[in-house]
């Protein structure tokens, strides 16, 4: 019995590892296949198209995947009541979620086409714009649904899932496309949308197939808690789209101030930096059940003990690759073609930005976790203000660089303010250089 109980605490803590390394390995891999066989240009439309709909499906979530982390971690709610609320917050973000993709489809598509076609030379640009679009809202619902029942596994306490389906199981199914599919080189930013969309689903489906151990069989949903559970989410979700706004934000801003190469450049950057970024979701799932439950029980002090060690456990896990990018950029885009090694001045400010989100700890996921939806969104939305006010200056006069400073400077201002309110709160510092690690841990 001790030997198993020993097997499976290993088991815990090294896959969400293995399925962190491997989703960020096929993260990079396939975004540099993609930036080579498409080029900048045509690698800044197909960004446009993936970044629309990856803020599409954080709206249609409506904050919901968070609230699920919160439910699921709350040790005060029977196993009952935490399956039939989970189920509920599921079902309803699936209905907004489809509700967003039609939106994307319909009514973002033209009106964004219209908007560049006034601003943009390129004559093809408005038009890719719309078809990729068509293609990305597919994945709206796909991908939302994905990430709210990872979200949701992730508080259970089962956080190699939770990152198999928010980060790993998508990219490598399109790493696996690029490599078997007849398009091979020359395929268009159509074709490899619909390879990403077909991904999407590829962890829709194992999310689905997860649902019974998650929720149960039971059909039943609880619709007099569906207000309790928008109301909670909609707190929620600006800190949820600010995140991936920014990314959208610039990337559709460079296409109409500076250019589409502008655009790709700044995507290959994020593309580049996002390892980083799957190191922070995974600290993420990893914490979001022993953090909720020990802050559920105003155990602050072994809270903030488990918080830092994971803290630097992670920026551990991200370094390395850190220091080989920040040194060897030039080269290794390079490997992509001449033109790509422009994009390394860019990723240097990102990856800055992306490590220091890593030491400064999970602090906006134990806000959350506090019931302080509310202090989230103002960290956010005040990161994300001076991030789009950067954005649309420095990107106007230095193109992606300046948006990629701009960048780096949001994530520091929204870490710092949130870090202040939940020392103010709760006492609690979740950054890597204090307190002594618990022992045992």
């Amino acid at each position: 019995m001790i030997a198993t109980t020993e097997r499976e605490r290993i088991v815990r803590r090294v896959s969400p590892l293995m399925v962190n390394g491997i989703g960020a390995v096929s993260t990079v891999l396939s975004g540099l296949l993609i930036a080579r066989k498409l080029g900048i240009s045509a690698f800044g439309l197909y960004s446009v198209g993936l970044v629309a709909s990856r803020f599409a499906s954080a709206a249609g979530q409506v904050g919901l995947g968070q609230v699920c982390v919160r439910i699921a971690s709350d040790r005060k709610l029977d196993e009952e009541k935490r399956q039939l609320r989970i189920r509920t917050a599921i079902v309803l973000s699936s209905i907004f979620l489809i509700a967003a993709a039609i939106v994307v489809a319909a009514v973002v598509g033209p009106i964004l086409s219209r908007v560049i076609e006034h601003h943009v030379e390129e004559a093809d640009f408005p038009k890719f714009v719309v078809r990729l679009l068509l293609l990305f809202a597919a994945s709206v619902p796909l991908h939302g649904v994905s990430t709210v029942v990872g979200q949701a596994w992730a508080g259970k306490g089962h956080p190699g899932l939770a990152m198999a389906l928010q980060t790993a199981i998508q990219p490598v199914v399109l790493l696996v496309l690029l490599g078997i599919t007849p398009f091979g080189w020359g395929s268009t930013a159509q074709t490899t949308a619909a390879m990403a969309v077909i991904g999407s689903g590829v962890s829709f489906l194992v999310a689905l197939g997860s649902l019974p151990w998650l929720v149960g069989l039971s059909p039943v949903i609880d619709w007099s808690h569906a207000r309790m559970l928008l109301r909670e989410g909609s707190l929620l979700m600006p800190a949820a789209l600010a995140q991936i706004g920014s990314l959208t934000f610039a990337v559709i801003t460079l296409g109409i101030v500076a250019d589409s190469e502008a655009s790709g450049l700044y995507s290959l950057a994020a593309s580049v930096a996002l390892p980083v970024n799957v190191v922070v979701a995974a600290m993420a799932a990893q914490l979001a059940n022993p953090l909720g439950s020990a802050l559920s029980a105003n155990e602050d002090q072994e809270a903030q003990q488990v918080a830092v060690l994971w803290a630097r456990r992670m920026l551990i896990t991200s370094l390395p690759y850190v220091v080989i990018m920040f040194v060897f950029a030039e080269p290794i885009l390079g490997l992509i073609n001449d033109d790509w090694s422009r994009a390394s001045h860019v990723a240097r400010f990102l990856l800055a930005g992306s490590v220091l989100s890593v030491a400064f700890g999970p602090v906006l996921l134990a806000l959350t976790l506090i019931d302080r939806g509310r202090q989230v969104n103002r960290a956010v939305m005040i990161g994300l203000l001076i991030g789009m006010i950067g954005i649309l200056l420095f990107g106007w006069l230095y193109g992606a660089v300046g948006a990629g400073a701009a960048t780096m400077v949001q994530l520091i201002v929204t870490n710092v303010y949130a870090s202040s309110r939940l020392y103010r709160e709760r006492g609690i510092r979740t950054w890597v250089i204090p307190p002594r690690t618990p022992a045992g841990l």
